[in-house]
């Protein structure tokens, strides 16, 4: 044991100093709004509050400075007296670190940081309801401004807003919206074109504009009219029906725009109606009074101007018609025989003797042909325009009174063929079949279409499917499956439009592929093992095989490869195809297998002699193996008590040297082939007593 040293204890006696140094102390700052990931909207107001101290100096000798990010917020001021600080600013756009610097006179700094999330601000959404691009406006009307505003962040009603004309300038027109976002307003512009925007501006200052261009035309022109039939002083039967017929127009608006409205002087109104868009008008009415009658026209604009027209009609006894057909409102398909038929008669006049006179809108003069002697006048028709007709049958007599009556007739036009094909094309039966319409029929009346499909099978129709798609377990091999797609508009069919598809044979496929054992090592023989196969046609399935060593086929259909294909530190794989006898299907490959080096194994390790003493020399014998016949270095660890004494290729241990009585001695032996190890342990021997060497004696004297 070391001796212990006594250390005396020194003490030091300090005597006073006249002279003190006096050490300034460096300011305090304190960020107290916001707080550390505090969340802001870009562009909003943001108030910074915090505080300043100084054990030194008084808050009036402090200068607070206030930071966002790399710019200065608020320049540097003094704090209130109680050490307080604010600062109002506005959110930048993008995450920022706030700091305040606190500096007394003696230039010491006190900082506080804080972080602080900026949220994005949206723009405001604005969207104009009216005025709406081709709307007809005038410069002597009022203009309805309607357009709805919102904001993700501000409420709507707080929203600054105004209207804005590219011809005009700012609009006089009211723009505050509701707490909805309705903004609604009324104003006059001048003629010409307009490029009108709606303004929306937010609490952050993002603006939004929605706009939309008008063309604002003229002063409004009153529209112009005239009754075109029946004529003049024309005469009718009481309860016929009587065809008014005009024409209107507007050079500000389409005809169709214009409202129409029939009176008489006696009967008072007795009827309306809308123009078509060349200014056709037309009114058929058979309860007019016997009397002479003064028939006006009035009509409409869209902002109340008007103009009338008269004629002077008389209702009195002129022949009889039934019409019989078509009746009123038939729907009738393009190309389809259409029969007319009515029956006329006359109190003074043979039916022979009457006119009669068969007219439609749209394809003019149908008949004048005379009634038989039963006053029937019939025929038949298959070329009637497509479209919605007015038929008109008139019969007059011999002094020139008639009857008149009309039907509706719409001529539906049929839908062209759709083009339409099959996938897949090939197809085979590991697939579902779709029918698919590659070009639309087209209805020439705009009317909406609904298909219908049919499969065929061979040539017969099947009941396997009436939707776009056939099953794939209703398909086989060889099988030639068609379709045939029909669009109807509700009154008739198109032609169909087919296509056709032969169905092919389907590859086989292989579910599954590996390769053991693995890992694998020289000498073992790998095996390459197969799935399950499937084939869709029911086909026998063979497989060929193919193994690759290091990336180079071998080029032999074998699923086993022998040790002799490979060595340690190869990679290989074996790959399988699947054929039907018709097709290969998708070659599947194994997973790599690397051939891994055999691990050297050190059997036994046994030391000689098995009683050892002090001098004698102590000799490892190792029995020690490599599968794959790599030479072995072998090295020795000797122990003594535990302890390691040497080592290295020496399998002796001599005692002189390296150990005494009563020690425990053992080796560990390691054999290594270059690129793996194994070792192994002796017993243990424990070195015995050295018997003394024999005295020399002699007896003397010798005699």
């Amino acid at each position: 044991m070391r001796p212990l040293v006594a250390l005396p204890l020194l003490l030091l006696a300090c005597a006073p100093d006249a002279s003190l140094t006096k050490f300034n102390s460096d300011p305090v700052a304190t960020i107290t709004t916001p707080s550390e990931g505090a969340q802001v909207l870009a562009g909003t107001p943001l108030s910074l509050r915090g505080a300043a101290s100084d054990p030194n100096d008084g808050m009036a000798e402090l200068s607070v400075t206030w930071f966002v990010g790399d710019a200065e917020a608020c320049a540097a001021a003094a704090p209130a007296a109680d050490g307080t600080t604010t600062c109002e600013t506005v959110a930048p756009a993008a995450d920022v670190e706030v700091r305040l610097e606190v500096r007394d006179p003696e230039g010491a700094v006190g900082v506080a940081h804080v972080g602080l999330v900026v949220l994005p601000n949206s723009a405001p959404e604005v969207s104009i309801v009216s005025p709406v691009a081709g709307g007809i406006f005038y410069s002597d009307q009022l203009i309805t401004f309607q357009g709805v505003v919102g904001d993700a962040e501000d409420a709507a009603d707080t929203l600054a807003v105004w209207w804005e004309s590219s011809l005009s300038g700012a609009l006089d027109v009211d723009a505050v919206p509701t707490s909805s976002g309705e903004v609604l307003g009324y104003g006059n512009l001048e003629q010409g074109e307009h490029a009108i925007e709606l303004h929306a501006l937010d609490s952050a200052g993002n603006e939004a504009v929605e706009s939309v261009t008008i063309e604002v035309g003229a002063p409004n022109s009153a529209p112009t009219c005239a009754i075109t039939a029946p004529a003049d002083g024309a005469t009718g039967e009481e309860g016929e029906l009587v065809t008014f017929r005009g024409t209107v127009g507007d050079v500000d608006v389409a005809a169709d725009w214009l409202a129409v409205s029939w009176t008489s002087d006696k009967d008072g109104a007795f009827g309306s109606s809308t123009p078509d868009s060349a200014g056709n008008v037309l009114l058929a009415f058979a309860d007019l009074s016997v009397h002479p009658h003064v028939v006006t026209m009035q009509v409409v604009d869209e902002v109340g101007a008007t103009c009338s027209a008269l004629l002077l009609y008389t209702v009195g006894s002129p022949p009889t018609i039934v019409l019989d057909a078509p009746v009123d409102g038939e729907v009738v398909n393009e190309g389809e025989s259409v029969a007319f038929a009515a029956t006329v008669a006359d109190g003074e006049d043979r039916p022979a003797d009457l006119v009669v006179r068969w007219e439609d809108d749209l394809d003019g003069l149908l008949s004048e042909d005379a009634p038989d002697s039963a006053g029937a006048s019939e025929f038949y028709r298959s070329d009637l325009s497509v479209g919605d007709h007015v038929l008109t049958v008139t019969v007059t007599d011999s002094a020139g009174l008639y009857a008149r009556e009309q039907v509706r007739l719409t001529v539906n036009g049929v839908p062209t063929a759709p083009t339409v094909s099959i996938t897949p094309d090939p197809a085979d039966t590991d697939g579902d079949l779709s029918a698919g319409i590659d070009v639309a029929a087209v209805d020439p009346d705009g009317d909406p279409l609904t298909y219908t499909y049919t499969w065929s099978l061979n040539g017969v129709v099947s009941g396997a499917s009436t939707t776009s798609t056939v099953p794939a377990a209703s398909t086989a091999r060889g099988d030639t499956w068609s379709i045939a797609i029909v669009a109807s508009d509700g009154y008739g069919d198109s032609p169909a439009g087919t296509a056709s598809v032969v169905i092919a044979n389907t590859a086989p496929s292989l579910a599954a592929l590996s390769l053991t054992p693995d890992p694998a090592y020289e000498g073992d023989t790998l095996s390459c093992t197969a799935g399950a196969t499937t084939d869709a046609d029911g086909d026998a399935v063979g497989l060929t095989y193919d193994c690759a060593v290091s990336g180079s086929p071998l080029g032999y259909d074998s699923a086993t490869l022998e040790a002799s294909a490979f060595d340690r530190g190869d990679t290989v794989t074996c790959s399988a195809t699947p054929s039907d006898g018709t097709d290969d299907g998708a070659t599947r490959t194994s997973t790599t297998v690397t051939i891994e080096n055999s691990e050297p194994v050190v059997s036994s390790v046994t030391l000689s002699p098995t009683s050892v003493a002090t001098n004698d020399t102590l000799t490892a014998s190792v029995v020690s193996s490599d599968a794959d016949g790599e030479a072995l270095s072998v090295t020795y660890d000797w122990y003594v008590d535990g302890a390691l004494v040497a080592s290295g290729s020496s399998s002796s241990l001599s005692g002189a040297s390296y150990f005494d009585r009563d020690e425990v001695v053992y080796v560990e032996v390691t054999a290594d082939d270059g690129t793996d190890t194994d070792s192994e342990t002796s017993s243990s021997v424990t070195v015995e007593n050295t018997a003394p060497t024999a005295p020399a004696v002699e007896i003397t004297p010798e005699e």
